[in-house]
């Protein structure tokens, strides 16, 4: 992907960042940077920079659990980090800045100012001229070699710990602001393939960018709805019986992992279980059978119930991704349950593993 050209800056320099990227850290710091400049910022410290890096990695990390590289500096910060603070996996990006920024504890500090003695220089490495032994001389020394460099997109000020700051080339944040949407694609397009390569069997990689989001899932609960209207619905962790005021769609595998709302991995239940099973897994021993029971459940019905029948269609193409697993599942006359159970398990069964090994907690009730 070619970036747009100007005559008076490097284009090509900047298309070469993420070549040979070893270490996620350099994505984080470009994204970061990247939005402050389109937000109209000129000036910007580490500390500010560092702290909207980790909170753009925490959810790949702590949420969706992705490999961000073998011994990623990011990775292993957001791991330690976990184990020390109260921060949710979920937790709201500005609350998580917030924190960073207040926070007084030393091996915190610590740990943002070891980010910042690297990215920040490194960044620019294509624009710069910089022997072996230059990279290892001390913040200070670098600055000064590095501001000596015409065609950056940014020179430091004086180096002080966190709070120096970047101070950005005027031609190249009216180039960013100018291209914006084609380099935030042009981004997210070099992010997604470096997660790819780490991640090759995790499903939804582009998803999975963002902080998580509440799942609409309206016209799912509309079927259970009706579904309860006609039969007594008991839903499958703590066999409860659930009624239309208290009913909250559980994706049995996390979204968090699959990224998608197909229907043979929803399951009703009530809004305070799905709250605390949050994104963690369900026994699959202890649930699997009863979730199959749920979905053989909805097999029958359909079949005896017209009016269930056609709003159960009308969810078909929001969720179900692959018309074949639909057919195999609901589309099939006189199919027992038993063999209902094996083709459910032969679909379920591979990305519940692939969950577990990605290090999904399993849920303790």
């Amino acid at each position: 992907m070619e970036l747009p050209e100007v005559k008076k800056l490097n284009t090509k320099n900047l298309s070469r960042i993420f070549d040979s990227t070893t270490e996620s850290y350099k994505f984080f710091w470009f994204g970061s940077l990247l939005n402050k400049i389109i937000e109209g910022r000129d000036e910007i410290s580490f500390e500010e920079i560092i702290c909207d890096m980790i909170s753009s990695a925490w959810y790949m990390v702590s949420e969706y659990h992705l490999n961000l590289g073998p011994k990623d500096t990011m990775e292993n910060l957001i791991l330690s980090l976990k184990e020390t603070i109260d921060l949710k996996s979920n937790e709201k990006k500005e609350d998580i800045i917030s924190f960073l920024t207040s926070t007084k504890d030393k091996e915190i500090e610590s740990k943002k100012k070891r980010l910042a003695n690297e990215v920040p220089y490194r960044m620019q490495s294509t624009f710069l001229s910089l022997s072996s032994s230059d990279w290892q001389k001390g913040s200070v020394k670098r600055i000064e070699l590095i501001n000596k460099h015409e065609g950056l997109i940014y020179t430091f000020s004086a180096f002080s710990g966190l709070s120096t700051t970047i101070l950005v080339n005027k031609d190249w944040a009216d180039y960013i602001r100018s291209n914006a949407s084609f380099l935030e694609g042009w981004y997210k397009f070099s992010l997604i393939s470096y997660l790819q390569k780490r991640n090759p069997s995790v499903p939804g990689i582009p998803d999975k960018l963002s902080p998580p989001m509440e799942r609409k899932l309206s016209d799912v609960t509309l079927f259970w709805k009706d579904m309860i209207q006609i039969q007594t619905i008991r839903e499958i962790y703590q066999d409860k019986t659930l009624d239309t005021s208290d009913i909250s769609i559980d994706h049995f595998i996390p979204w968090s992992y699959t990224a998608s709302d197909e229907f043979w991995n929803l399951t009703p239940t009530t809004k305070s279980i799905n709250s605390s099973k949050g994104n963690s897994l369900p026994s699959w021993e202890k649930f699997f059978p009863k979730l199959s029971e749920m979905e053989y459940l909805v097999y029958s019905t359909i079949i005896t119930y017209p009016q269930i029948r056609d709003r159960f269609e009308k969810i078909v193409p929001k969720h179900f991704s692959s018309l074949e697993e639909k057919e195999k599942l609901f589309g099939r006359k006189n199919m027992d349950e038993r063999v209902f159970s094996h083709t459910l398990q032969d679909i379920l069964e591979p990305q519940y593993k692939a969950a577990e090994n990605c290090g999904f907690a399993l849920w303790e009730m």
